[in-house]
């Protein structure tokens, strides 16, 4: 009862959803999980579509690699890649990350400086990634590698001050974030919150 908890999961935040989702469609968990399989595999896919079109800035491009991402996904006539939608690891990899960095992007290279509009989108940027770390922490650590390379790509090839401004505040935020997250969950704050939930489980 002493032991650290596993950062990576120390809050099953997507798991908590799922089961409000049960009890108030009041359906068993697993039905719940199959449920939403079709949206989330909807959502994806517009997702992917905005990421390829922000990363291409060329319609054509993106719609070739949307084409190459759906016969990824619709390989030997199966769904294989989407029934793990659901789950935590592959719900961050497959939607929220591509998402993310869709906005990110969009963040960095919109011209304006750092005013109260672009303020709200840092706050929006650090609040989904709190999100992200939440469901499963290694894609936050993948998002934050992800972002330094940005930085430094623009650093070389685009050195826009406002730009490297924006993307170093956003960075810092992260690292803020990070570190009191691994503070709480590694401390007794989480289990304590715990153990209100579950009193027998400590006697």
């Amino acid at each position: 009862k002493t032991a650290s908890l596993n950062p990576v999961y120390s809050f099953p935040i997507w798991h908590i959803l799922v089961g409000e989702l049960a009890s108030i469609l009041n359906i068993p968990i697993f039905t719940a999980l199959r449920q939403i399989l079709l949206p989330l595999a909807i959502i994806t896919m517009i997702v992917w579509w905005s990421f390829l079109k922000v990363i291409f800035r060329n319609k054509y491009l993106a719609g070739l690699g949307f084409l190459s991402f759906l016969l990824i996904f619709l390989k030997d006539n199966n769904f294989q890649y989407l029934l793990p939608l659901a789950s935590p690891d592959t719900f961050n990899r497959l939607l929220l990350l591509p998402l993310i960095l869709v906005l990110t992007i969009e963040f960095l290279l919109n011209h304006e400086g750092l005013r109260k509009k672009q303020i709200f989108n840092v706050v929006f940027l650090v609040l989904l990634s709190i999100f992200l770390g939440l469901i499963h922490f290694t894609q936050l650590i993948y998002f934050v590698g992800i972002l330094i390379i940005l930085i430094i790509l623009m650093m070389i090839f685009q050195p826009n001050r406002q730009i490297i401004f924006k993307g170093l505040w956003l960075f810092g935020s992260l690292l803020v974030v990070i570190l009191i997250y691994l503070i709480l969950s590694q401390g007794n704050f989480i289990n304590s919150l715990r153990f209100f939930d579950q009193p027998n489980n400590y006697f």
